[in-house]
Parts: C-alpha cells; structure tokens; sequence
C-alpha cells in the first residue's frame, strides 16, 4: 500500500507539489507523470476503495457514494487529486 509519506518523500525527491484527499490513504494507486504534456502531477485514488473506506468508517454504502460524489469527486481545486474507477 502507498502511504501519504510515500507520496511526500516521492515529491521532495523531485520537487514536485501534489494534494492529497484526508483520510483515503489507502485508496491511494500512484502518482500521475503528465509533466511533459505540460500537466502537474496528481495524486491517483481509486473511487472503489475510497467508497469501501468511507463505509468502513461507518456510512452505509448509499450514503459514502453520496458523499463521495458530492464532497470529494466534484471539488474544484487546482492541483486537485484524480479519482478512478479501478473496478468493473
């Protein structure tokens, strides 16, 4: 599993700056490498695993959906991290 230090000590080593989403540290796949394409890099979740994350936390699975789309897919922050379904 990819901890939040992972990701910090990734981007000291490269002077990069990324955010990350509190409390999914273990939805956490990689780091996006668009650079050359001229994007900043961003943290990758899968949607799955937050959800299952959130329901763990004590949310029915009706309710992490709800607040997942609505509290953390939709924000609109630069440099915000980028959410995937990792599961068909």
């Amino acid at each position: 599993m990819i901890s939040n230090k992972d990701i910090h000590d990734y981007c000291l080593e490269r002077d990069l700056s990324v955010l990350t989403a509190d409390g999914f540290e273990g939805a956490i796949l990689g780091i996006s490498d668009c650079i050359a394409h001229g994007y900043d890099p961003r943290v990758v979740y899968s949607i799955e695993r937050c959800i299952d994350i959130l329901v763990k936390d004590g949310m029915s699975h009706e309710e992490a959906i709800e607040y997942f789309y609505y509290n953390c897919n939709s924000a609109f922050v630069e440099g915000a991290p980028v959410f995937i379904h990792t599961e068909f």
